[in-house]
C-alpha cells in the first residue's frame, strides 16, 4: 500500500490514552481519522492535548465508510459487536485484549473475519517484547539444557484507571484478574511451550467473579503438540513440562517468569521486557548475563503491534496474534472458571460471627444468649438491612465487607462507597454492590446511599475534609431516616501521645495541635449532635488498628528489613493495639444494642502490648532476625539540631514524597508528564543493567539494603509521639454497655498476620 491507512481508535479510555495513540502518532504508515467515544467533549479535549488533526465522533458506525481499520479499545463486553459491525463494512480489526466475553463470541468473530478475508489481531502487546522471540530462541537453541519448569508471577495493587470502571463487572469484563492480565501470560506461555494438557486452579472471587489473586498450575502438552489439545476438565498431571502462574491485584509479586532448565535458567523482568537473563553456574559459582536482540525494531510494544497490523493489511497476511490464538486462551480460561477452587484464607474466614435466630442473638465473643431487651437494650435486626460502608476501599472498611458477606450474604446487601474505582480490587471480589461517590460531595452521598439503614463511617480523606466529610455523611443519612449510623473515630483524639488522664473516654478533649486529631475529635462533637436530633448514632474509638493488610504489619516488616526501627526508650510504650476483627465485633455490637446510643467506646484488645511486644512479634517473622537497637528520647532531639533538624527532615519528607507511587501517579494523570515519564522510562529500561547501576550511583538512588543495629537510625516526629506514650486506653465502658469482649488476642492476631504476610509474598 502506497497511502497510509486510514484509522479510527474506538474508546477514549487509558489505554488509548497512554498507549495507541503514541503508536499512532509516530506510526509514517498510519492516518488517524477519528477517536469515537460517547463522551464526546472527552475525545475532542484528548485531540486538542496531543496535537491531533483528527475529528471526534460518538457513535463508530459513523466513521465505517471513511476508514480502512480500526482499533477497538471499548470495554470488553463491545467487542463482539463492535468487531462484527466494522468486518461486514469491510474494515480491518485490532482489538484490545480480549478478543470476546466468551471463546464462542471470539470464534464467531474469527470465521466471520476469515469468510469476509480481512485482517482480525488481537492486542496482546506482550508478544512484541524483544524477550519474547528471544526466550523462545533461548528455548530452541538449548541454551538451559532440558526444560525442567518455570514460575510466572505478576502482581501489585490495582491502579488501572479506566475511564467506565467496566472492570469489576462481571458481565462487562468476563472475570477478574485472569481474563485481565492472565491473557497475556497464558498467551505467552502457551506460544512458548505448547498447548495445555491439564490443569489445577484456585482463586480468591467471594461470589462476584470478578477474583483479584490466583493460582494457576499447569502441564504443557509441548511445543510441537497438537494446538486444538487444550484441556477441558482438570486432571492428574502428566510428565510434561510443568509451569506456576500467580497473579494478583493486591499484592506486589516477584513480577517474572523464571524458565529452569538442567543447565542454565532464563529469566525475564516484567519490568524490563526487552532482554533475557540467563542464570548458570561458572566453575562451580554463580553467574549471570544479559542477553539482548540486535537490529529489534525501535519503539514500545505497542508501536511494533500496530506495525504487524499494518503490515498484515498490505499484504493480506497473517497477523502475529489472530483470532485463533486468541479462542484457544480463552477456552482454557473457561476450564479454569468452571472447575475452580476457592483459595484458602483462613486469616479472613477467621471472624464470621454467630447468626441470629428468633429474635435472639449469640454473644460474639462470650458465647452467651442475651434476648431482646437484656444487656444489650432493644435489639435491632440489622441483617434484614442494606448496609452502607463508606471508605470501603480502605484497610477497615474492607474488612467490614468481607465481614458483612460472612454474616449472611447474599440476605445481607451492602453497598460500598468507592471515590476511586480503581481502589476496589479487594472488595470488588465480594458480592457488593460497588457506588461511585464523594464525601464532599452530597449529592453522590444520596445516591451511593441508595435505600440504606444501616452506615458504617469508615470514610477518611485529608484532615482538611475530614469533618466536612463526616457532616455530609450524617446529614444525608439524617434525611434517609438510617437506622443505626456507627461511626469509626480514633483514640487519638487525645492526642498522637495521649497524656496521663486520658485512659477512660470520660477524659476531656483539648486541641492538640496536630490536624488528623483536632479534625477527628471536631467531627465527634458533629456526630453527637446529631445523635441529639434523632439519628440513632454510635461512635468508637479504636487505637493502632491492625491485622491481615494492614500497613502498621508490611511498612514495619519493611522498615525491618531496611534498618528503619529503633526500640524508642526501650520500647515500653502503650501500643493500645485494636486487631480489626475485634473492632468490626464493637461495629456490630453498637449495631445491635441501643444502650449504645450517642456513646463514645475505646476499643482496643484489651491487652497491655507495648510497642518492643509489637516490634519483637514482627522481628520473629523474619530469618535471620534482625538486630534493633534501642534509642532514647533525648538522643533523637539531640540528633534534630533545632531548626536544621527541622530544614534537613523537610528536605527527606520530600524526597519521600517524590519517590512516592502515589506521587507519580498523580504526575501520569497531566499528559505531558505521562509522556515525558514513558519516554525516560523507555530509555532507562534499554540500558544494560551495568549502565543503570552507575547512572543510579551518579543520581545518588541507592539500593535499599539492611542496615546493622549500630547504625545511626533516627525516628521520625510522628514515630516517636506514637510510640512515646504510656497510656493504656480503658474498654470497661464498651464491656459493661456493649458487652463487648475482645475476641482475638494479641498472639492468635500475630498468627493470623503472619499467614497473611506469606500469603502476600512479604515473607
Amino acid at each position: 500500500m502506497t497511502e497510509p491507512i486510514r484509522l479510527a481508535i474506538l474508546g477514549c479510555g487509558a489505554i488509548t490514552r497512554s498507549e495507541h495513540i503514541p503508536a499512532v502518532s509516530a506510526h509514517p504508515g498510519v492516518h488517524l481519522v477519528a477517536l469515537v467515544d460517547t463522551d464526546v467533549p472527552r475525545a475532542n479535549v484528548l485531540i486538542q492535548n496531543r496535537g491531533l488533526s483528527c475529528k471526534a465522533v460518538a457513535d463508530y458506525r459513523e466513521v465505517l465508510g471513511e476508514v480502512d481499520a480500526v482499533i477497538n479499545a471499548l470495554p470488553n463486553h463491545l467487542h463482539v459487536s463492535s468487531n462484527l459491525d466494522c468486518l461486514r463494512a469491510g474494515v480491518h480489526v485490532l482489538c484490545e485484549k480480549p478478543l470476546a466475553i466468551t471463546a464462542a463470541e471470539a470464534r464467531s468473530c474469527t470465521e466471520f473475519a476469515e469468510e469476509k478475508k480481512l485482517v482480525l489481531a488481537v492486542g496482546m502487546n506482550r508478544r512484541f517484547a524483544a524477550s519474547h522471540p528471544l526466550l523462545k530462541l533461548v528455548i530452541e537453541e538449548g541454551l538451559l539444557g532440558s526444560i525442567q519448569d518455570y514460575d510466572f508471577q505478576y502482581g501489585g495493587a490495582f491502579d488501572w484507571r479506566s475511564a467506565s470502571g467496566f472492570y469489576f463487572d462481571r458481565a462487562k469484563a468476563g472475570g477478574g484478574a485472569l481474563v485481565d492480565f492472565g491473557v497475556h501470560m497464558l498467551d505467552s506461555v502457551i506460544d512458548w511451550f505448547g498447548p495445555v494438557s491439564a490443569f489445577d486452579y484456585q482463586d480468591d472471587d467471594w461470589g462476584s467473579g470478578i477474583e483479584a489473586n490466583l493460582f494457576l498450575e499447569v502441564k504443557h502438552a509441548g511445543r510441537f503438540g497438537d494446538d486444538a489439545a487444550v484441556s477441558t476438565q482438570p486432571s492428574a498431571f502428566s510428565k510434561d513440562l510443568p509451569g506456576h502462574l500467580r497473579i494478583s491485584r493486591t499484592f506486589t509479586l516477584k513480577n517474572r517468569i523464571l524458565v529452569r532448565g538442567s543447565a542454565a535458567s532464563a529469566e525475564i523482568s516484567v519490568q524490563d521486557p526487552e532482554v533475557v537473563m540467563i542464570h548458570r553456574a561458572l566453575g562451580g559459582a554463580p553467574v549471570s548475563e544479559t542477553l539482548r536482540l540486535e537490529n529489534f525494531p525501535g519503539g514500545s510494544s505497542y508501536w511494533r503491534q500496530l506495525d504487524n497490523f499494518v503490515t498484515s493489511i498490505a499484504n493480506r497476511g497473517k497477523p502475529e496474534v489472530d483470532g485463533w490464538q486468541a479462542v484457544r486462551v480463552l477456552e482454557l480460561i473457561e476450564s479454569c472458571y468452571a472447575h475452580k477452587r476457592r483459595i484458602a484464607e483462613p486469616w479472613a474466614e477467621s471472624g464470621a460471627e454467630s447468626a441470629t435466630k428468633s429474635g435472639t442473638t449469640t454473644g460474639i465473643t462470650t458465647g452467651k444468649t442475651i434476648r431482646n431487651g437484656e444487656q444489650r437494650g432493644a435489639y435491632m435486626n440489622w441483617r434484614n438491612e442494606t448496609v452502607f460502608v463508606t471508605g470501603a476501599t480502605g484497610f477497615i472498611g474492607g474488612r467490614v465487607c468481607e465481614r458483612m458477606m460472612q454474616a449472611g450474604a447474599p440476605q445481607i446487601k451492602v453497598r460500598a462507597l468507592v471515590h476511586g474505582m480503581h481502589r476496589a480490587a479487594r472488595i470488588a471480589r465480594m458480592p457488593v454492590e460497588l457506588c461511585p461517590g464523594d464525601l464532599l460531595d452530597r449529592g453522590s452521598l444520596r445516591q451511593a446511599l441508595g435505600e440504606a439503614k444501616v452506615v458504617i463511617h469508615c470514610g477518611l480523606g485529608p484532615a482538611s475534609s475530614i469533618v466536612r466529610g463526616t457532616e455530609n455523611m450524617l446529614a444525608v443519612a439524617h434525611d434517609a431516616g438510617v437506622k443505626r449510623f456507627i461511626h469509626v473515630s480514633t483514640a487519638a483524639i487525645y492526642g498522637i501521645t495521649p497524656p496521663l488522664g486520658s485512659e477512660t473516654e470520660d477524659a476531656p478533649l483539648r486541641r492538640t495541635g496536630d490536624a488528623y486529631c483536632d479534625n477527628k475529635a471536631a467531627a465527634e462533637k458533629v456526630v453527637l449532635d446529631y445523635g441529639k436530633r434523632g439519628l440513632p448514632v454510635v461512635i468508637l474509638r479504636p487505637s493502632i488498628v491492625w491485622g491481615p493488610y494492614s500497613t502498621w504489619s508490611t511498612r514495619l516488616m519493611d522498615d525491618l528489613r531496611a534498618g528503619r526501627v529503633a526500640f524508642i526508650e526501650g520500647g515500653h510504650g502503650a501500643c493500645n493495639t485494636t486487631y480489626v476483627d475485634n473492632l468490626i465485633d464493637a461495629m456490630i455490637l453498637g449495631l445491635e444494642n441501643d444502650r449504645a446510643l450517642n456513646q463514645a467506646f475505646f476499643i482496643t484488645d484489651g491487652e497491655r502490648v507495648s510497642w518492643g511486644d509489637f516490634i519483637r512479634a514482627h522481628m520473629a517473622l523474619l530469618e535471620p532476625p534482625p538486630e534493633v537497637r534501642e534509642i532514647s528520647r533525648a538522643e533523637i532531639e539531640a540528633s534534630r539540631g533545632g531548626s536544621s533538624g527541622l530544614l534537613r527532615g523537610s528536605i527527606k519528607a520530600t524526597a519521600r514524597v517524590a519517590r512516592s507511587k502515589e506521587f507519580r501517579q498523580m504526575l501520569m494523570q497531566i499528559p505531558l508528564t505521562e509522556a515525558a515519564m514513558k519516554k525516560a522510562w523507555n530509555w532507562v529500561s534499554a540500558l544494560s543493567p551495568e549502565k543503570r547501576e552507575r547512572l543510579r550511583a551518579r543520581l545518588g538512588v541507592r539500593r535499599a539494603t539492611p542496615k546493622s543495629a549500630n547504625a545511626k537510625f533516627i525516628p521520625d516526629a510522628v514515630t516517636q509521639a506514637t510510640q512515646s506514650t504510656t497510656v493504656f486506653f480503658s474498654i470497661e465502658k464498651a464491656r459493661k454497655m456493649l458487652s463487648y469482649e475482645p475476641r482475638v488476642r494479641f498472639t492468635d492476631g500475630m498468627k493470623l498476620v503472619e499467614q497473611w504476610l506469606r500469603y502476600a509474598a512479604y515473607l
